[in-house]
């Protein structure tokens, strides 16, 4: 089993990948017990969600508004980035849940081009590969979750990474 480890002043998470019996990777996000999170500050945080199935972004969407928080989604990398481009600064996700495989540009690519943003950014994904997976965590994505995923976990990632992104001075 192998962990990244990353911690911050309130918060530390580890992402465990292991290999299962029948030979499928898993990843998975920990939020470790002394993780309080802030109540998201006083305004109500963003996500954007890209997916390029509607059906996961409806849900992820209830997900999140049943969590708390307001989202948007796209069905493409470049449907987001079109959007944040034309908005530019006027709108801003406090965290972007990102598919990796899509139409158009790939969610690594999408990474790529937000690179310096500090958007934070969480991969879900169906078809995990553990050098995709390796990249998308090395260039700085907050998690990498494998369809289907605990909706706990889920929103535990978007929340650690939103607060991640708050806290850093």
């Amino acid at each position: 089993m192998g962990l990244k480890s990353n911690t911050g002043s309130r918060a530390a998470r580890l992402f465990s990948s292991e290999k299962s019996r029948a030979g499928a990777w898993t990843q998975r996000l920990v939020v470790l017990p002394n993780f309080t999170p802030d109540p998201m500050s006083d305004a109500t945080p963003t996500v954007a969600v890209v997916d390029d199935d509607e059906s996961v972004c409806r849900a992820l969407k209830r997900l999140l508004r049943a969590a708390g928080m307001a989202s948007a989604s796209f069905g493409t990398g470049d449907a987001l980035l079109a959007a944040l481009d034309e908005n530019d600064a006027a709108w801003r996700p406090d965290c972007i849940v990102l598919d990796v495989q899509m139409p158009g540009i790939n969610g690594l690519e999408v990474q790529r081009r937000l690179a310096g943003t500090d958007m934070p950014i969480v991969f879900v994904t169906a078809h995990d590969d553990p050098a995709v997976r390796d990249t998308a965590l090395a260039a700085g994505a907050a998690a990498y979750l494998h369809k289907p995923f605990d909706d706990e976990v889920f929103i535990g990632a978007v929340r650690a990474a939103i607060a991640r992104v708050r806290e850093a001075p």
